[in-house]
């Protein structure tokens, strides 16, 4: 009996654009998105994520305060 190997020459000739094609274009463009903005998500040393307020008040409003 003959085996099937289809699925696996498929895969070795081509791999991607047949499973590629079957997506629709909104998951395509989602998956794109997300690989390339990826690196945005990792929070860069600024002044604000530096800076460190110390704030001393005692029965005092959050009006007067920030005044």
């Amino acid at each position: 009996m003959k085996k099937n190997n289809y699925v696996q020459q498929l895969w070795a000739d081509n791999p991607m654009p047949a499973v590629w094609k079957k997506f629709p274009l909104t998951m395509k463009l989602l998956f794109v998105f997300s690989f390339c903005f990826v690196g945005l998500l990792c929070a860069s040393d600024s002044y604000a994520q530096r800076t460190i307020i110390n704030v001393e008040a005692k029965n005092q409003t959050v009006k007067e305060v920030l005044s």
